[in-house]
């Protein structure tokens, strides 16, 4: 198999990072000037499986003062121009869209492995990066690292402290009890339950169209576009904040949301807990 990416689908644990953010004073998100880093990766390899992930798609977008400056998409070609691989890819039937965005927009590059590990080293380098901040950070952080470990390039990714928008998300639903309130009912309402029908769902796609009110949106599952669904979330959630604080928002650096945590085992997602919101309303009422 090209690049051996077959036999290099195996698992492997996110670094653990505690040690280094003792160290770290919080972050205060509403009023740093430097440059962010925000990813999405579109991978092959089932994690669920013990696979390491792989990303054929590696997008980003660079956001300064809650303004995106810069936008890329970086196709792996050593993965997309592999055809096995790309036929057991989760999101295969996006094929037809990358090849048409690499024919007509600039933002979409495709490059060997190589070549976009160290484009991508040179734009962290080159404008001062930082932070890196994703939904869901740990899955890029460590699909990007297995690219990194597998190709041998100089890992200047590996040094960005990570920011979890998901992690920011349901931490605004815990402190804030009328915005968890809505967010339960909104999710009761149009049924977004986990497979399980334990949990009201807590992805992306379902806390965008709650900061939109909007039931038809529909994550791409594409890396760039699924990027500005993220900063959308991340946007609304910083507004509410301050809004409802009239303070800064500050982000404990390294920090990861856990869905496995006690907050899904009976814990504040639990569809049970939406009897006991609605009785509360009924007694303000």
């Amino acid at each position: 198999m090209e690049n051996n990416y077959k036999n290099a689908l195996k698992s492997k644990t996110l670094e653990k990072l505690g040690g280094r953010a003792k160290a770290l004073s919080p972050l205060n998100l509403s009023q740093t000037k430097r440059n962010f880093l925000l990813m999405d990766t579109e991978t092959i390899g089932d994690i669920t499986k013990g696979e390491k992930a792989f990303p054929y798609d590696i997008s980003f977008i660079c956001i300064k003062d809650r303004t995106i400056n810069y936008q890329k998409c970086y196709i792996n070609k050593n993965i997309f121009d592999n055809k096995y691989l790309m036929e057991n890819a989760f999101y295969k039937n996006k094929i037809p869209f990358y090849k048409q965005k690499l024919q007509s927009d600039n933002d979409y590059t495709k490059l060997t492995d190589k070549e976009v590990l160290e484009n991508l080293n040179k734009f962290i380098k080159d404008n001062n990066i930082k932070y890196f901040l994703a939904f869901n950070v740990k899955f890029d952080y460590n699909s990007i690292n297995n690219l990194y470990d597998k190709v041998g390039v100089k890992n200047e990714f590996k040094k960005l402290y990570l920011i979890d928008i998901w992690k920011i998300a349901t931490d605004m639903l815990r402190q804030f009890p009328k915005l968890y309130a809505h967010y339960m009912l909104f999710c009761e309402k149009n049924n977004l339950i986990t497979e399980s029908g334990a949990n009201v769902k807590t992805s992306a796609e379902v806390f965008n169209r709650f900061v939109n009110n909007d039931i038809s949106f529909i994550e791409s599952h594409t890396g760039l576009e699924d990027t500005y669904c993220e900063f959308n979330i991340l946007l609304k959630m910083l507004w509410y904040y301050e809004k409802e604080t009239h303070q800064d928002y500050y982000y404990k650096l390294d920090s990861v949301f856990s869905p496995q945590g006690t907050i899904f085992k009976g814990g504040i997602f639990n569809i049970e807990n939406i009897t006991t919101i609605k009785k509360h309303i009924l007694k303000l009422s």
